[in-house]
């Protein structure tokens, strides 16, 4: 998330210069007071385009889509400090086991999602223009009333043809119709039912997890009352951590606290390396004196 603020301040900053780099150029070699009746160099004279005319590469543009996309992704940090409470904690917890089963689902619904678009690209492609609407006559529209179509938003005259070839045309009906069976009623229920499983498995205990309070007294033990103290505990144990004083990127600018650290690390080593020498010095006495005491022997 924050290389994606970095980039998107980055690509504004781009921008920003180009237009700088514009202007002076301007103010140096232009002298009329209206551009529009000067004839700029390209690269000049695409700043005074309105931004119905800039380019989809624009540094302004692509600025703004990611930090469109870092915003909303900022807001699911909040995520992060949800354990901590006991309403949200243990929601968070089903919802983190309803995602997993989602991506997996994602690989059935890839295979069968590609199978169609390509077929009905294929099928529609040479019918560019012919038909009551360009859908599936490229593998974007195909893409785009596929995806659409799983929330009800496609129509059925995507498939009709303004030429009387029946036969491609009642294939793309026959087609579209097995699509739309095969995801919505098939599929999407499929992974409703997998959803409603895993929140099952959290929300509501099992049998064979009970608790024997008193002689006589069960008590069942709540799956999603044990997922969420844990998940609290391991939140808590994170703050515990030595870590930086303050968050990025203001972590970059030294902190009185790395200065500290920075002398008692020089501490630590020139002691370590003043015990080490006077080991040394015990090790090299020890042998000096073994010596010693050998020569007298031997006389």
């Amino acid at each position: 998330m924050l290389s994606i603020f970095i980039a998107a301040f980055t690509a504004r900053l781009l921008a920003f210069l180009q237009a700088t780099k514009a202007q002076q150029y301007v103010d140096k070699n232009i002298d009329a007071p209206d551009l529009s009746v000067v004839t700029l160099p390209p690269d000049i004279e695409y700043f005074t385009y309105a931004r119905d005319k800039w380019l989809p590469s624009d540094p302004q543009i692509i600025s703004e889509g990611l930090y469109a996309i870092a915003v909303v992704l900022s807001f699911s940090r909040i995520a992060y400090i949800l354990p901590a409470n006991e309403s949200f904690g243990p929601l968070q917890i089903s919802l983190g086991r309803t995602v997993k089963d989602i991506f997996k689902f994602m690989v059935l619904f890839i295979m069968v999602f590609l199978a169609f678009m390509i077929g009905m690209f294929i099928l529609y492609s040479y019918y560019l223009g012919a038909k009551v609407n360009p859908a599936f006559t490229t593998v974007e529209e195909s893409f785009k009333t596929l995806f659409w179509s799983i929330f009800g938003l496609s129509e059925v005259t995507s498939v009709v043809l303004k030429y009387d070839h029946k036969f491609i045309e009642n294939i793309g009906y026959v087609l579209y119709g097995i699509y739309n069976v095969t995801m919505v009623v098939v599929l999407l229920n499929m992974l409703i039912a997998m959803i409603n499983s895993s929140y099952q498995e959290i929300e509501v205990p099992s049998d064979t997890e009970k608790v024997n309070l008193q002689p006589g007294v069960i008590q069942t033990q709540d799956d999603s009352d044990v997922e969420w103290k844990f998940a609290r505990s391991k939140l808590w144990l994170s703050y515990f951590d030595d870590g930086k004083t303050l968050p990025p990127p203001f972590s970059l600018v030294p902190s009185p606290k790395s200065f500290i650290y920075f002398f008692l690390r020089i501490i630590r080593l020139l002691t370590c390396r003043r015990r080490s020498l006077q080991k040394d010095m015990e090790i090299g006495m020890g042998n000096s004196k073994s010596r010693v005491g050998a020569n007298k022997n031997c006389g």
